[in-house]
């Protein structure tokens, strides 16, 4: 029995005031969420396009997708242990049926039917217009400070 996070990275992990690389507060509390539920992560976010699983485990691992970045900025990068990225959701580029899921809502329902052992899971993402039908599940950040406190919380409650 699996638990889930499906993670975004840009508004939770990577905002404006860390160019393009990974806030180290807010990776922090990723893991304090894995570390207290037990939840593996699932990438949901558009970094994953373009990306295979592994290149981006190497992405986590180092904090940042482009670089280098300026010295002065490594010691406020954050990484994530690429160990606990199960996977990716697919990419499905199609134009939604009336009242069905689509664009993120999609691709997580079509993952979570791929995978029947996840018992819980909830999303971390700064977006919530094409979450649907998995709006009561989702972690909603504000895009400019990422991942609080009161947002691990909920997390976590979701996950447990």
């Amino acid at each position: 029995m699996e638990k889930i996070i499906f993670l975004d990275f840009d508004g939770i992990i990577c905002i404006p005031s860390q160019f393009d690389s990974f806030d180290k507060a807010c990776c922090n509390r990723v893991k304090r969420i894995l570390d207290v539920t037990g939840a593996k992560i699932v990438v949901s976010s558009a970094w994953r396009v373009g990306h295979s699983l592994d290149s981006l485990k190497r992405v986590m691992a180092r904090g940042y997708e482009v670089g280098p970045i300026p010295v002065a900025f490594k010691e406020n990068i954050g990484t994530l242990d690429p160990d606990m990225i199960i996977g990716m959701t697919p990419s499905i580029n199609k134009l939604p049926k009336p009242g069905a899921p689509f664009g993120r809502g999609l691709e997580i329902s079509v993952w979570l039917e791929q995978h029947p052992r996840v018992v819980k899971y909830c999303i971390l993402d700064d977006e919530a217009f094409d979450i649907d039908p998995h709006r009561d599940y989702l972690v909603k950040t504000d895009p400019l400070i990422g991942l609080t406190d009161k947002d691990v919380e909920k997390a976590i409650i979701l996950l447990s």
